[in-house]
């Protein structure tokens, strides 16, 4: 009988502690989902600064062993979703494109583990915690070489003189898309003169004199940072679009800009004159995005080049990590 009772007791413990496991892996299954979607909801106050607010009501409106999750507001951090090495930078660098919410359960905290949860995972002194991050765009860093010629973006090589066809963006383009273009870096047009910035040579403006394979003209300062969307088709297939013109300040300074495709554009620093980042709408059928180097004629004496911060926000949001 002695045996018997001793068999019984090991049996009784051995399915408490099964249940007690099975509970606790349910507890952490339960704040993950509650995380998950208080990341989701902090993303729609990315732009008016809700965010904060967002997340812990979403977190609220989720139970964990019956009680509300309590997200607090200290660990709801914006910054931004680095897609190429797979890493959360908190701050708002050129702009915030993700939301990183983290959920603690257990001492100290709102959220309290219940006894028996608690002492499945070793004793009361014990904490779950759960993150989450949500990205709602991506952010691409891009070399633009002082001889890319946006006239043969997705083209074979220009002839001597032209420079060299400018390398794709890594980046996800869809029509209707939101983009910010922001670079840095110096161009000369040739060893004897100055380095201009990506706004360019202010008092040398430039329309191009060249080849332009189905692309638009443009007016804009000479050794300036200019964009273009293409299709998946070569550009010289189909006509080319009108012509723009960025000659004055004023038409450098716009807010957001919507261009055609194959209408090249003027992209500049990516900043208007009051250090607002300026946007820009990807057109119908756009698949890629080319940045290049505004040249009246001659490519291959440039010297340096600029580095193209791209920044693009989508509704198609992404829950990453």
């Amino acid at each position: 009988m002695l045996w018997m009772a001793i068999g019984g007791g090991a049996l009784t413990a051995a399915l408490v502690l099964a249940v007690d496991v099975g509970r606790l892996h349910s507890v952490k299954s339960d704040l993950q989902t509650s995380t998950d979607a208080a990341a989701r909801a902090a993303l729609g106050g990315l732009d008016d600064g809700t965010y904060v607010s967002r997340a812990i009501s979403a977190a609220a409106a989720n139970s964990v062993e019956g009680q509300p999750v309590v997200v607090q507001a200290a660990d709801v951090s914006l910054g931004t979703w680095d897609t190429a090495t797979r890493t959360f930078y908190p701050g708002y660098g050129t702009w915030p494109n993700a939301v990183r919410v983290i959920a603690r359960l257990g001492p100290g905290n709102s959220n309290q583990l219940s006894n028996t949860v608690a002492k499945a995972m070793g004793g009361n002194d014990v904490a779950i915690t759960r993150t989450a991050i949500a990205a709602g765009g991506e952010v691409v860093t891009h070399s633009v070489d002082a001889r890319s010629n946006p006239w043969y973006s997705g083209m074979a090589a220009p002839p001597v003189g032209s420079g060299q066809p400018p390398r794709k963006m890594v980046l996800t383009v869809y029509p209707g898309q939101i983009l910010r273009l922001v670079s840095t870096g110096g161009v000369q047009d040739s060893a004897p003169e100055a380095a201009m910035g990506p706004d360019g040579d202010l008092a040398k403006m430039s329309t191009h004199a060249l080849t332009r394979n189905g692309m638009s003209n443009i007016t804009a300062p000479e050794t300036s940072v200019i964009a273009a969307f293409l299709g998946p088709d070569a550009p010289n297939l189909t006509a080319a679009p009108p012509n723009l013109n960025f000659s004055t300040a004023a038409a450098r300074d716009y807010v957001s800009i919507s261009p055609q495709l194959k209408q090249i554009f003027f992209t500049g620093n990516g900043q208007r004159s009051n250090g607002d980042y300026q946007t820009i709408v990807v057109p119908l059928g756009a698949t890629r995005c080319f940045v290049g180097v505004m040249e009246g004629s001659g490519y291959d004496s440039n010297l340096g080049g600029y580095t193209t911060y791209a920044a693009s926000r989508t509704t198609k949001l992404l829950l990453v990590k």
